[in-house]
């Protein structure tokens, strides 16, 4: 997932006038849904969610793309000499 601290640095750095909008959402626990109800465990505990993007949400995979952007950069200047190949889904 990504986590808030890489999705709010990645914001701060390209998109900061984003970030009282993207915080409005995503600076508390949110609950999931499963076929349009509360989803559950075996002992009927509401699962939340703390991390990642949330359900439905249209912004859902820029804000994951902006969070997985900035890891790559930060492993990039933290391991400059290790490469860190690409997926090669769909090339062929």
């Amino acid at each position: 997932t990504a986590r808030a601290i890489l999705l709010f640095a990645g914001l701060r750095r390209w998109f900061p006038d984003l970030i009282p909008t993207v915080a409005l959402w995503y600076s508390k626990r949110r609950r999931l849904f499963l076929f349009n109800d509360e989803a559950r465990d075996s002992s009927g505990d509401i699962f939340d969610s703390a991390e990642g993007c949330a359900q439905g949400d249209p912004l859902g995979p820029f804000l994951f793309a902006i969070g997985y952007h900035w890891t790559l950069l930060e492993m990039q200047v933290r391991h400059p000499s290790t490469l860190i190949p690409g997926s090669a889904a769909g090339s062929g």
